[in-house]
């Protein structure tokens, strides 16, 4: 499957108006107030974009992506449905969509550092950010999107690849997911260790498990025997 096809392969259902800020990007992934700091940073998933709002400090740049912003030119209110009755820590109100909607199309005020796209196709040059961000984003849209184990293990590839290739040498990403995808996740990226120039590490937190890549230097594949 190419990029193109790629870019929205998702069906709307998939699609969450997320409303979360920096407490809760810390909070679920494990941040601390100076992993933040004069970074370009991406965040994938990223809904209504509170945490671009709020994080996008002197010295940092966030570009947020999210399948939402396409999906906010068409019909928002039938894609939102009755949004209102869903925990406003993980969903948004209508109230604040629709407000969202109205500034993003007709006004063009939100539209700022703004992509509609997915993880497994990011519109990016190779090695453009210091960090990559999915929070309840990335792994939760595999899991939902594909049940099959088979089927989810070539997506959540497709979409580490793509985080790998935009993340500069020395840059992080963490994407958190849930516990009891752990062990399928580890023999994922157990497997991709030899084709690609990464390490990882799996964090627990809350219920929560916070996969850490980090992308190595260069210099970093080199090896002169035992050490």
């Amino acid at each position: 499957m190419n990029q193109e096809s790629k870019k929205f392969s998702y069906d709307k259902s998939a699609v969450c108006p997320i409303d979360r800020g920096v407490a809760l990007y810390k909070r679920f992934l494990g941040l601390r107030k100076e992993d933040l700091e004069n970074k370009d940073i991406l965040d994938i998933g990223a809904g209504l974009a509170r945490f671009q709002q709020e994080a996008g400090k002197p010295g940092t740049k966030i570009i947020s992506i999210d399948p939402m912003y396409r999906y906010l030119t068409e019909d928002a209110e039938k894609m939102l449905g009755k949004e209102e009755e869903k925990d406003d820590t993980k969903v948004s109100g209508r109230t604040s969509v629709l407000r969202f909607r109205d500034d993003f199309v007709k006004k063009g005020r939100t539209r700022k550092n703004k992509a509609a796209a997915i993880n497994e196709a990011l519109p990016f040059l190779d090695e453009s950010f210091d960090l990559c961000l999915a929070n309840f984003s990335s792994f939760y849209w595999a899991d939902y999107q594909y049940p099959d184990n088979a089927e989810r293990k070539v997506m959540v590839q497709e979409m580490v690849k793509e985080i790998l290739r935009v993340l500069r040498p020395g840059g992080e990403a963490r994407v958190n997911m849930d516990w009891w995808l752990e062990d399928e996740y580890k023999d994922i990226l157990k497997g991709m260790e030899t084709e690609l120039l990464f390490s990882w590490e799996i964090k627990r937190r809350e219920n929560l498990r916070i996969l850490i890549l980090r992308k190595k230097e260069a210099f970093e594949e080199l090896s002169f025997g035992e050490k």
